[in-house]
């Protein structure tokens, strides 16, 4: 869940591209890099970043493929090998397998064995000695920040466990975490995930959906918090340092809390009407949350999957329309949480709970595929001096 300056305007799209307005429309008739009509000026177009990125990467005899990446964080570097999750032509894919055809029938306990490669989990009872009367009023970001780093102490080196050591251990964090998320659930043995969130915000009749969008959430490639697990698990740290990067990753309104500012959007929307509302957040901001993804340019599979399952909510389908007609982009998971918590009047920081319970699996993968290699990752930087004026 991160945004990306997915539209620029031709100024940009020259600068990157480093070539005469000719050659950017001869590129844009050849069907090489999309274009569409600028919502705040209908005499301008705005043109699809992603595929200029990818024109100046096949340029490279030519310009050095990190001076791009550089200047338009789409798709960028740094580039790392993963066995875990891919986007391949618009499908997510878990270890070769499809995300949304998996997801049909699984549960994210057999995601997460899947994906960490090992045999069937099942939670565990919590080792953690859980501090209630610190939670009231709490975000489940702080509730975890607060529990994980009071017992850090227990967690090893990654770098000093084997590969079976490193799959065990991430069980146990497994149903640490999914403890201290939904603390107040009794008997949680024998009981799957979704069972335990549907519980927990007695909606019982939510459990369905919300097997099928925690499987759909568990990983997706290097997004930001996942980056920083790897970044923090690459220097041996313990596994429960790694998930406390991820959850200070998570915790923007940029990543896991994307969710606030659609929520904005849609109560705007209710004040003065969809259209108005949309076309004002434009003027103020270049994209609408909850839409386009530079991964996807056809739509986010996982949106689409999950809105196949849910009734239709006329407000939230009428953001959609509008949002498509005035900027050409699909929704993406970010709104399919969103229709999730209208459906079935979740409180609103719900999404964020659905993320960090499914995400972690993701990142306990990424943290074993990270110890396993055993390099530090350590991105160069490329230096631009800055020129005082006397």
């Amino acid at each position: 869940m991160y945004i990306v300056e997915t539209w620029i305007n031709a100024s940009k799209a020259l600068s990157l591209l480093k070539v005469r307005p000719q050659t950017l429309y001869a590129n844009v008739s050849r069907g090489k890099i999309r274009t569409k009509q600028s919502p705040n000026d209908a005499r301008k177009s705005l043109y699809h970043s992603g595929d200029i990125v990818q024109l100046c990467a096949r340029k490279r005899g030519q310009r050095k493929l990190e001076d791009v990446a550089l200047q338009a964080t789409v798709n960028g570097l740094p580039i790392m090998s993963t066995s875990i999750s891919t986007i391949v032509n618009g499908t997510l894919f878990y270890r070769d397998k499809n995300a949304v055809d998996l997801s049909e029938s699984c549960h994210l306990e057999d995601i997460a064995s899947h994906l960490w490669q090992c045999d069937k989990f099942q939670l565990s009872p919590s080792n953690f000695m859980l501090n209630d009367n610190i939670f009231d009023n709490t975000s489940p970001i702080e509730k975890l920040t607060l529990e994980i780093a009071s017992n850090l102490h227990l967690g090893p080196f990654s770098k000093d466990q084997d590969l079976a050591t490193l799959k065990e251990n991430a069980k146990k964090i497994l149903s640490q975490i999914i403890h201290i998320l939904f603390s107040g659930i009794p008997d949680r043995k024998e009981r799957k995930i979704s069972q335990i969130a549907s519980e927990f915000w007695s909606i019982p009749e939510s459990e369905e959906n919300i097997r099928y969008i925690l499987c759909l959430l568990a990983d997706h490639e290097l997004n930001a918090s996942t980056f920083a697990n790897r970044v923090v698990i690459s220097t041996g740290a313990s596994l429960y340092s790694g998930i406390l990067a991820a959850l200070s990753a998570l915790n923007g309104p940029l990543h896991g809390k994307r969710y606030i500012e659609l929520n904005k959007l849609i109560s705007r929307s209710r004040n003065i009407g969809v259209e108005s509302a949309i076309k004002e957040w434009l003027c103020i901001q270049e994209s609408i949350p909850g839409f386009g993804h530079p991964l996807y340019p056809q739509g986010d599979i996982r949106c689409k999957a999950i809105l196949n399952r849910i009734p239709s909510e006329t407000l939230l389908e009428e953001i959609k329309e509008t949002t498509y007609r005035l900027t050409g982009e699909e929704p993406n998971i970010d709104f399919a949480l969103i229709y999730l918590v209208e459906h079935y009047k979740l409180p609103p920081n719900s999404p964020l709970y659905l993320y960090i319970a499914a995400r972690t699996v993701g990142w306990l993968a990424h943290s074993i595929e990270q110890a396993s290699k055993g390099n530090l990752i350590r991105p160069r930087a490329k230096y631009r001096t800055i020129l005082s004026v006397d």
